[in-house]
């Protein structure tokens, strides 16, 4: 058993065992060039103290599916990349004992659920978790900034509960969102104009529809939630957001709000509804592989939020 203490409220210590040391020693004979080797050392081990906290957490990780063990990759990269079962990618990056500043490399920044900085101490062979954070500005994480290790824990149960939109690509739909295919397989006739628009869209786009209830706050009115993905050559996602009538109504109803929320929940873009709308659309925006929003829907004192991971 792992033997832990907590030496802040948002740090934990654990031990480098021979294990670790043995397993960052063989990732980094790769490299001949010692400044290389040193941080592919470094970052073996970050990333084996995460696995052993997230162990101890009951959460389960594959670290042969991480691109730390591709030699190829860990040679090329400076990563330390976690893969965490059923959530993506966590970066685990090190740093010595007293640093103030965490760099983050631009390799370490694409297709991440967030970063977790350990302070290595050889000398006491201990690893420190020292906190987690969501997103990297700058290519830097100050450490006084860093949100406690329960944060990282809230993070992956909110992705657990989000919409996985790269795996739209491979035909996988969370429950309650079907293809436009089968949408219209149900009843074409009855779709609105709008809906049936939609069957023209160009072939490199993938489109999932949800039905949303607003509740019986508002007479059990609904409406149709629209996403379209496309995707493009540097690797981003291009994300399409409209809401639409359900079959049978032409119109919306008025003053209704469609809003683009960061992971936080931030407003970022927004939308509403005028009496004679047949749909309404965020303006178009594009996203890395593992970055996150949110799709707010406002009526009157009513909201409803759809979770989503690119």
């Amino acid at each position: 058993m792992i033997e832990a203490a907590l030496r802040y409220k948002q740090s934990l210590t654990l031990p480098i065992v021979s294990k670790s040391r043995q397993r960052a020693e063989q990732f980094a004979s790769v490299s001949q060039d010692p400044i290389v080797a040193r941080q592919i050392y470094l970052n073996t081990l970050a990333v084996l103290a995460v696995r052993d906290y997230l162990h101890l957490m009951g959460i389960d990780t594959d670290l042969r599916g991480s691109e730390i063990c591709n030699p190829i990759l860990r040679l090329a990269a400076d990563i330390a990349d976690l893969n965490v079962t059923g959530f993506g990618r966590l970066e685990c990056r090190a740093v010595p004992p007293g640093e103030r500043i965490c760099e983050v490399p631009p390799e370490a920044i694409v297709d991440r659920l967030g970063y977790v900085v350990v302070e290595i101490d050889e000398m006491q062979q201990q690893a420190e978790l020292l906190g987690f954070a969501r997103t990297v500005k700058n290519f830097e994480l100050s450490l006084d900034r860093l949100q406690p290790l329960e944060e990282l824990i809230d993070c992956l149960h909110q992705a657990e509960r989000s919409v996985v939109l790269s795996q739209w690509f491979d035909r996988i739909f969370d429950s309650g969102w079907q293809t436009l295919e089968s949408l219209f397989a149900t009843d074409t006739l009855e779709l609105t104009p709008s809906l049936r628009g939609m069957r023209k869209s160009e072939p490199q786009v993938t489109s999932a529809a949800k039905l949303i209830d607003l509740g019986v706050e508002l007479g059990n009115r609904s409406v149709v939630l629209l996403v379209q993905l496309i995707p493009d050559d540097d690797g981003q996602v291009g994300v399409r957001a409209q809401v639409h009538p359900v079959p049978g109504e032409t119109y919306l109803f008025p003053n209704l709000e469609l809003n683009l929320l960061s992971d936080e929940g931030e407003a970022l873009k927004n939308v509403r509804s005028r009496s004679l709308d047949n749909y309404i659309q965020l303006p178009f925006f594009q996203g890395y592989p593992g970055e996150r929003f949110q799709i707010q829907l406002a009526l009157d004192r009513v909201t409803l939020v759809e979770d989503f991971t690119i």
